[in-house]
């Protein structure tokens, strides 16, 4: 499996004593340490038995006396005692801790204290660790880890027991769990499928340096999944195999430390998912591919395979279907089986329609949603119109063209994945622009990268000053002719159909203003959302749509477009404007949107919905109960931390009267004209709590962080 990623060149037998994120302490017997210590640092070295890389990421502290014991450990257990133990360290020592590696070092002849140089991601010093191993044979222990008395013996021995042409791995006693033995199918299947579902990061490995190469080594540029994806490529080629329960029970590692304490919390969770999701999907293309190596993946085999877990996901959906129980992992894990063989296999329509019914049952696995947004992001709908449909129907040669406005601020490093997925469309006449809304980060430089690398003139990208979403998406407008509109924020991706099928639906039904692009929503959560057909007071209650939506030209334009005043949530307003002037929508059949539920967007604090919900319901107060006492009022607002309000909320008086004549948008405009009436006329949105009116740029610097 060939793997584009920096290497590192091995530094010296010199140069490593000195390095900054990797030491070597040669670990003998004390009879033959001092002579072992004397060859090595006058660089007549001898071939060590193996390699120990004690790996501190960034973010953990080094603990000088669990090295020591560590040692010491080593020492009283290797069977060879010809050990070395090199030290991969991301972080800057404090001085009392150099001090006490100093002490240390007088103890073990050898050691050096070595110098930290910030900013290599933990797969460069692993990388740089591995090179600088003179052993053939590695073994990897995190420095996160706690090993209990007798670990580190049993680490050893299975260490010479395991075959240098395979990864054996543990996992920490709680990861067990995750990752039990499924004793439905083949071994080597059934790790591999695990591990694409939930990538496992060992507490302790063993291979040897021959495999490593094999492999492809560490993918340099990953700072917390490095081991994660090692792993995993180690599985695609069968050469992975756990080892023994009893040295997993002898560890723990929390979960809490995986996350890089000391560290903001919500930026290393979103690097954690985004590396995750990333790794993941390189290993499900490469095995749907036909990149997996091994007996255990031929195609009969997996024929065979992935007929007896279709029979197995059909047992459970009909048990389910008779009101009878099915454990909630083992339904995931059936039903990503399945949809992966499937698309192997090429049994596309079979796989998308298993995944469609595993997000009908259960919610929030990140597994099966990565596996159908890669299923429809990668295969087109074979039901969806032609490009020659659409211009037939506009009865032209081309059909309409689609504009695409993106706002860009601080999403550099997700543009690619927003472009391409645009010009990977069915339907050819579109028109793209960017508009850096005055990113404080590269991320304008990032996009002018990409575009010069696609190198497609339909797409344009213009800058400007920090002006907040609505005028920014207004801008992208302004500056294209498109007749449809879809709005695409930089780090989401739309599916290559969506252009075909959202035109398609709007030229049978020109009473809908826009298409409700159903949304498989992913990263921070997993779930399909905005799937329902148009019904008019669900319009009111929560925000109808995604923002992706395509929306025709002239009803945009009719409401004036995205306001540009508002706190937050201009893509719910303009759902209330265009249902105010008599628009309705229809629904996408398949989710042709990707929404990135982040779990912390560069540059802006956690937003609040109050101040909006405040916003839009002083602009639309005839849908909502306005006469309501402050505190009553507040728990309407407080109830939902989404966009979203209880129907007791609801002004149903006024929905009522304009129900019988929605089908008749004449006759619909006339009474909600004559409702409005009753109203004193808006122009402004009311603030929350009477905060200054000094509209979004002024409340995004100081309320959100905007810099």
């Amino acid at each position: 499996m060939a793997h584009k990623h920096a290497r590192t060149s091995a530094p010296s037998a010199s140069s490593i004593r000195h390095h900054d994120s990797a030491i070597r302490i040669a670990c003998n017997s004390p009879a033959n340490q001092n002579a072992h210590m004397s060859q090595y640092f006058h660089g007549i070295e001898s071939m060590p038995h193996a390699s120990v890389i004690y790996f501190i990421p960034r973010g953990t502290r080094l603990n000088p006396r669990r090295l020591a014991a560590l040692l010491g450990e080593i020492s009283r257990h290797a069977e060879n005692p010809d050990v070395e133990l090199l030290v991969a360290n991301q972080n800057v020592m404090d001085a009392r801790i150099i001090d006490y590696m100093n002490e240390l070092a007088a103890e073990h002849p050898g050691l050096h204290v070595p110098v930290t140089q910030p900013g290599l991601e933990g797969g460069a010093v692993l990388a740089m660790a591995v090179d600088a191993a003179r052993s053939e044979r590695i073994i990897f222990i995190d420095g996160r880890a706690y090993l209990k008395p007798g670990a580190v013996q049993l680490l050893l021995q299975e260490a010479a027991r395991s075959p240098g042409d395979a990864v054996g791995y543990a996992l920490p006693g709680q990861g067990m769990r995750d990752h039990a033995a499924d004793h439905s199918g083949s071994g080597a299947l059934d790790r591999l499928f695990r591990l694409m579902r939930r990538p496992a990061h060992p507490v302790c490995a063993v291979w040897g340096k021959e495999l490593h190469a094999h492999l492809g080594g560490f993918d340099t540029t990953l700072q917390f999944h490095a081991m994660s994806d090692f792993l995993l490529r180690a599985a695609m080629r069968s050469r992975l195999h756990r080892l023994g329960q009893a040295l997993e029970k002898a560890t723990t590692l929390t979960d809490a430390s995986i996350r890089a304490a000391g560290q903001d919390s919500t930026v290393v969770l979103q690097q954690l998912l985004d590396e995750e999701s990333r790794i993941v999907n390189r290993a499900m293309r490469d095995f749907i591919a036909g990149k997996a190596g091994g007996p255990d993946f031929s195609t009969p085999v997996l024929a065979r395979e992935f007929t007896t877990r279709a029979g197995s996901t059909a047992a459970m959906i009909r048990a389910l279907q008779k009101g009878q129980e099915c454990g909630a992992e083992d339904l995931a894990h059936a039903f990503f089986v399945h949809g992966l063989l499937g698309m192997r296999l090429g049994q596309i329509d079979n796989s998308r329609d298993i995944l469609e019914t595993a997000h009908l049952i259960i919610r929030e696995q990140p597994d099966l949603t990565r596996l159908y947004k890669l299923l429809l992001l990668e295969h087109r709908i074979e039901s969806a119109p032609s490009p020659e449909d659409v211009a037939r129907v506009e009865g032209g040669r081309s059909g309409p063209k689609v504009t695409v406005a993106t706002p860009l601020f601080n999403q550099g490093r997700y543009l690619d994945e927003a472009v391409r997925s645009v010009v990977a469309q069915t339907y050819p006449d579109w028109e793209m622009v960017i508009v850096n809304d005055g990113s404080t980060d590269d991320s304008y430089e990032q996009a002018r990268a990409i575009l010069a690398a696609i190198d497609d003139p339909r797409i344009k990208l213009v800058s400007q000053e920090n002006s907040g979403l609505g005028a920014t998406r207004n801008r992208a407008i302004r500056e294209s002719d498109g007749s449809y509109v879809v709005c695409l924020d930089a780090d989401d991706m739309i599916a290559p159909d969506y252009f075909a099928i959202a035109l398609d639906m709007l030229h049978k039904a020109p009473r809908a203003g826009w298409v409700n692009v159903k949304t498989l929503v992913f990263g921070g959560s997993h779930h399909v959302a905005w799937d329902e057909d148009f019904d008019f007071a669900r319009c009111i209650v929560a925000s109808a749509s995604a923002c992706t939506s395509m929306i025709r030209r002239e009803a945009l334009e009719e409401v004036g477009l995205f306001r540009e005043d508002l706190t937050a949530r201009e893509d719910w307003e303009v759902w209330l404007s265009l249902l105010d002037h008599g628009w309705t929508y229809v629904t996408t059949r398949h989710p042709l949107f990707f929404y990135r539920h982040a779990v912390k967007r560069p540059g802006m604090m956690p937003m609040s919905n109050v101040p909006s919900k405040e916003e839009v319901i002083s602009l639309h107060p005839w849908w909502f109960r306005i006469d309501l006492d402050e505190d009553t009022r507040l728990k309407a607002f407080l109830e939902y931390t989404t966009v979203r309000f209880s129907p007791w909320f609801l002004n149903v008086a006024n929905i009522e009267r304009v129900l019988p004549v929605l089908h008749d948008r004449e006759a619909f405009l006339r009474e909600m004209a004559c409702i409005k009436s009753e109203y004193p006329p808006v122009t402004r949105p009311k603030r929350w709590q009477n905060a200054p009116d000094d509209c979004y740029i002024t409340t995004r610097k100081k309320k959100y962080g905007i810099i």
